[in-house]
C-alpha cells in the first residue's frame, strides 16, 4: 500500500504498544509502506529518465524535419520560378504547351 494513500486510521495505532505483537505488526506495516514508496520512487525516476530521452529524440526529429521542410520549400519556389519563366517564354513565342 503506497504511503501517500495510507491514512493514519489504517495503522494499528490502537494496538497496545507494550504488546510485542502490536508493535511488531505496526513496524511491519510501516516497513512495507516504506518499501512500496521506495519502489514507486525508483519506478517514477526510471519513467522520468525514459521520457527525458524520448523528448530529446523528438526535439531532434523536429529540428531535422523543419530543416527538410525549409529545404523542400526553397526547392519548390525555385522550380515554380523556373516553370513560370519557361511558361512566359513559351507564351510570348506562341508555343504554349500548357493550357493554363
Amino acid at each position: 500500500m503506497p504511503l501517500m494513500g495510507m491514512r493514519i486510521a489504517n495503522l494499528p495505532l490502537t494496538a497496545k504498544l507494550h504488546d510485542s505483537h502490536g508493535v511488531g505488526m505496526f513496524l511491519h506495516r510501516i516497513k512495507g509502506c516504506i518499501s512500496q514508496s521506495t519502489a514507486n520512487i525508483e519506478s517514477a525516476t526510471g519513467r522520468q529518465a525514459e521520457a527525458g530521452a524520448e523528448i530529446k529524440a523528438l526535439e531532434k526529429a523536429i529540428e531535422e524535419n523543419s530543416a527538410a521542410l525549409e529545404e523542400a520549400t526553397e526547392m519548390r519556389a525555385k522550380e515554380l520560378a523556373s516553370f513560370s519563366a519557361e511558361y512566359r517564354m513559351q507564351k510570348c513565342l506562341g508555343l504554349e504547351r500548357w493550357n493554363l
